[in-house]
């Protein structure tokens, strides 16, 4: 997915609030090499089964915090709180991420697993359908993003 429009704000080195809007209809799948297979399966991700992207065209991160936590193995790692509005409802969500910065920008990378049923997308969810055997879809899927933010600065 691309980002249509968003902003963060920083407090020192500290994440204290944005909000980040995704354009539901640039949706692309990245692990299928056959370009008729790929484009049907980013269709059917597009239609009312999946994100209903006619009725619900964006999905919104809204950040709400940050916490910087010290691990012994990886070092520091961050922590976002925000609130993940997709087919218009909402939950909140932990959203670990590593960022970097040099003199006027920020970069942010990361991966994390979603409940699609918490946003109420059941096509052939075997929390809602039994007997589905092979042709089940897991209720998580993973987002891997690549973020980056120039600084501007409000006095």
């Amino acid at each position: 997915m691309k980002l249509a429009d968003g902003w963060v704000i920083l407090q020192k080195d500290s994440i204290i609030g944005g909000k980040l809007i995704f354009d539901m209809s640039s949706i692309q799948n990245t692990d299928i090499e056959s370009p008729e297979w790929k484009a049907k399966l980013e269709q059917h991700l597009m239609n009312e089964d999946f994100f209903f992207v006619d009725s619900f065209p964006n999905a919104i991160l809204e950040i709400k915090d940050h916490v910087q936590v010290k691990d012994d193995k990886a070092g520091q790692s961050n922590q976002i709180f925000a609130d993940l509005t997709i087919r218009g409802i909402t939950h909140p969500i932990n959203l670990p991420l590593e960022i970097s910065q040099n003199d006027s920008s920020y970069s942010a990378e990361g991966t994390i697993d979603i409940n699609r049923t918490l946003f109420n997308i059941q096509y052939k969810s075997g929390t809602f359908f039994e007997d589905l055997g092979d042709r089940m879809i897991y209720d998580d899927f993973t987002v891997q993003f690549s973020l980056q933010a120039k600084v501007i600065k409000n006095n």
